[in-house]
């Protein structure tokens, strides 16, 4: 559990748990306390270790991208997808959620945590827009509360699903409806210059 230690250790890669010293600094070598294994309880460790894997494999390989907070509002998971998308590393685990920028941006998460603990619901913003320099992406996101065993808050998990695909075909298909509208009443509009033309055409053949 080096990331409890974070000011002397870099975390090189989380899914196989492995860290780097940092160098420098002539403080106390750190003085890991003895395990005290029964019989089995290696296996037991390696049954763990393993759950504790494929539970991060699953987590990556969802088609979201994730993160949860704990009801400390400190991050304590981030998946794969989740770092990409939002510049996130594994650094930010045990870092308060507030400090990030995904906390307000593209929408102000803190307030939604704090009502959906309160009101113990799932919340969802739908078409969430965040600029990224000339491009622009837009996400429905889901605010889960999640209750522990004792019946009280422990974390919130938000997702993210990006909808930017989805949101630019509506956009256009939107577009392309007001076109045709307009094209529509521009043609209405011709007939009826045509039906009046004609009628004063039949007006002056009948004069002369």
């Amino acid at each position: 559990m080096l990331l409890n230690d974070a000011d002397r250790f870099d975390v090189i890669s989380m899914r196989q748990r492995i860290f780097r010293r940092r160098p420098g600094g002539s403080t106390t070598p750190y003085q890991p306390a003895p395990l005290k294994l029964r019989p089995g309880g290696l296996g037991e460790m390696q049954s763990v270790a393993r759950n504790r894997q494929l539970r991060d494999l699953i987590l990556d390989a969802s088609p979201g991208a994730a993160l949860a907070v704990d009801a400390e509002g400190l991050v304590v998971l981030i998946n794969n997808l989740a770092r990409g998308q939002f510049g996130l590393t594994a650094n930010d685990i045990g870092r308060p959620f507030r400090d990030l920028e995904i906390s307000y941006r593209p929408v102000e998460l803190r307030s939604l945590i704090d009502q959906a603990t309160h009101e113990r619901r799932t919340l969802r913003v739908n078409g969430a827009e965040r600029r990224v320099g000339e491009d622009v992406q837009f996400f429905d996101i889901l605010v889960q509360p999640l209750v522990g065993s004792s019946g009280l808050p422990a974390a919130t998990s938000i997702t993210f699903t990006d909808v930017t695909v989805a949101t630019q075909l509506k956009a256009e298909v939107k577009r392309v409806r007001e076109d045709l509208e307009t094209a529509y009443e521009e043609l209405q509009s011709t007939n009826e210059e045509l039906e009046t033309a004609n009628e004063e055409l039949q007006s002056s053949i009948e004069e002369l």
